[in-house]
C-alpha cells in the first residue's frame, strides 16, 4: 500500500467517528415509522408515469414531457433483479454496456465506449451532482460507487446529448441517482450478505424524521472479497494466485430542513489489479480509489410558477497504483522496478438556477455554474532509482450560463 493511502485510513476514521456521533445524536430524536419507503409495486400504471424526473430539462417534469429517451428505475427493482453496483443496473438498461478488466467498470452506450474513453462521454449524478472526476472524466459505477445499491430511491437514465445544461461529459447520455431521504428509512437498517471467493458485504442505515420537520439519514457500509484464487492469462501464457482481492467502506449523512439540504459522503477503495501491458504477471499489482464530496442545497418555490435553486460543493478524489517492471533486456536477468501512479483531485464550486413555468408547456430555465479545479495533481515514478516521468498539477476554472 502506498505511503499516502496511510492519510487516507486516517480520513476515513475521522469520517466514521464523525458519522457515529451524528448517528448517537439522531437517534435520540427518531420518530419510528413516520413515513413508509415508497412502494413503487403498489402504483397504477398512471401514477408510475406521473413520477418526476429531473435530469432532462434541470426541473421537475413527468417522463412524458421530458425531451429525451428516459427510462426510470426504481429501487423496487433494484430488490427485484438484485443488482448489488450501478454498474449492474445499467448493463441491464437498454442500449447501454460495461466493460469491465477486473479493476473499473466504464460505461458505453449505443456502441459508443472506445478502450481507454473511461466513460468519459456519459455524465453520472447523484441528486444532481457531479461524480466525473476532473482528472480522467470517468465516474466509478461498480464497488467503487460512492452509494450503497439500497440507499437508491431511483435512477433516471437520460439518452442523448445534454451539454446544453450540464457542459462537459453530458455528451451520450445522462444517469442521474436519486436517494433515499431520512424519512423512507424506518428507523434502523442492518444488512449482510455473503457469497462465493469470501465475499461479504454488510450496512447500517439510520433514517430520520425528527420534530419540526428535520430529517437524516445517516448510512456507513463495508465489502470485501478476496476474488478468483487463480486466474489464467492467454497473453502471459500463465495463472496469477490470489490477484483479484478487493474491499471497499462507505460513508454518507444527508441532513434536511426546509428547502435546506446539506450532504457529505465517502468511498474508499482497494483493489488487486491484474498485470498490465509490461509489468511482471508473477508480482502483485494494487490500487487504491477514494471520492468525497460535500454539498450545500438550497430550494424555494417563490410563486407557483417560478422556483430558485443554489448550491456550493465541494469534491475529492484521489488514485494510487503500484506496478512492478522488469527493466531488464530480453535474455537478461530480471531487473524489478516499482513503479507508481498518484493523482489527486480537488475541486470546490456552486450553481445558481431559476426555473419559470411560462405556460402549461413551456417552461424557462435560467442559470449559472462555476468549478474551480484548484487542484489536479498526477504523478508517476519508478521508486528505486528513482525516475520521474510525469508530475504536473495544473489548475482549471469553468464558468457556465445556460438558458
Amino acid at each position: 500500500m502506498p505511503r499516502q493511502s496511510s492519510r487516507i485510513r486516517i480520513r476515513a476514521g475521522a469520517i466514521a467517528a464523525l458519522l457515529l456521533t451524528s448517528l448517537s445524536l439522531a437517534a435520540s430524536s427518531v420518530r419510528a415509522g413516520d413515513k413508509p419507503d415508497v412502494d413503487y409495486a403498489e402504483m397504477t400504471l398512471e401514477q408510475l408515469m406521473a413520477i418526476p424526473v429531473h435530469a432532462a430539462s434541470k426541473r421537475d417534469q413527468k417522463a412524458t414531457e421530458a425531451p429525451s429517451s428516459v427510462t426510470l428505475i426504481t429501487s423496487q427493482d433494484i430488490r427485484t433483479y438484485g443488482w448489488r453496483t450501478l454498474g449492474d443496473l445499467l448493463r441491464s438498461t437498454p442500449g447501454f454496456y460495461v466493460s469491465n478488466p477486473r479493476t473499473y467498470g466504464f460505461l458505453g452506450v449505443r456502441g459508443f465506449g472506445r478502450p481507454g474513453d473511461f466513460g468519459g462521454r456519459i455524465l453520472v449524478l447523484v441528486n444532481g451532482h457531479r461524480l466525473n472526476d476532473p482528472l480522467y472524466d470517468t465516474a466509478a459505477i461498480v464497488d467503487d460507487f460512492i452509494l450503497d445499491m439500497d440507499l437508491i430511491d431511483r435512477v433516471e437514465v437520460v439518452r442523448g446529448p445534454g451539454s446544453a445544461l450540464y457542459g462537459n461529459n453530458a455528451f451520450f447520455a445522462i444517469v442521474n441517482i436519486i436517494m433515499k431521504r431520512g424519512d423512507q428509512i424506518q428507523g434502523i437498517e442492518a444488512s449482510g450478505e455473503s457469497a462465493t471467493y469470501d465475499s461479504y458485504r454488510g450496512r447500517l442505515t439510520l433514517g430520520v424524521n425528527a420534530e419540526g420537520g428535520t430529517e437524516a439519514l445517516l448510512s456507513a457500509s463495508g465489502y470485501t472479497s478476496q476474488g478468483n484464487p487463480e486466474v489464467y492469462y492467454p497473453e502471459f501464457g500463465t495463472s496469477l494466485r490470489d490477484g483479484d482481492g478487493e474491499s471497499a467502506h462507505r460513508f454518507g449523512v444527508s441532513l434536511g430542513r426546509g428547502g435546506f439540504t446539506l450532504e457529505a459522503f465517502y468511498v474508499g477503495r482497494d483493489k488487486d489489479a491484474p498485470p498490465g501491458y509490461g509489468t511482471t504477471p508473477a508480482l502483485p499489482r494494487h490500487t487504491f480509489d477514494g471520492r468525497a464530496y460535500a454539498e450545500g442545497r438550497y430550494e424555494r418555490r417563490l410563486t407557483e410558477t417560478e422556483t430558485l435553486m443554489a448550491r456550493a460543493y465541494y469534491d475529492w478524489y484521489e488514485y494510487l497504483g503500484k506496478y512492478t517492471y522488469d527493466l531488464a533486456e530480453p535474455g537478461e536477468p530480471a531487473v524489478l522496478s516499482i513503479n507508481r501512479d498518484e493523482s489527486i483531485a480537488e475541486s470546490v464550486g456552486g450553481e445558481v438556477q431559476f426555473n419559470w413555468r411560462l405556460h402549461r408547456q413551456h417552461s424557462a430555465t435560467l442559470g449559472a455554474d462555476y468549478r474551480n479545479d484548484f487542484r489536479q495533481m498526477m504523478k508517476n515514478f519508478d521508486e528505486e532509482p528513482r525516475v520521474d516521468y510525469l508530475d504536473i498539477d495544473p489548475q482549471t476554472r469553468i464558468v457556465g450560463l445556460f438558458v
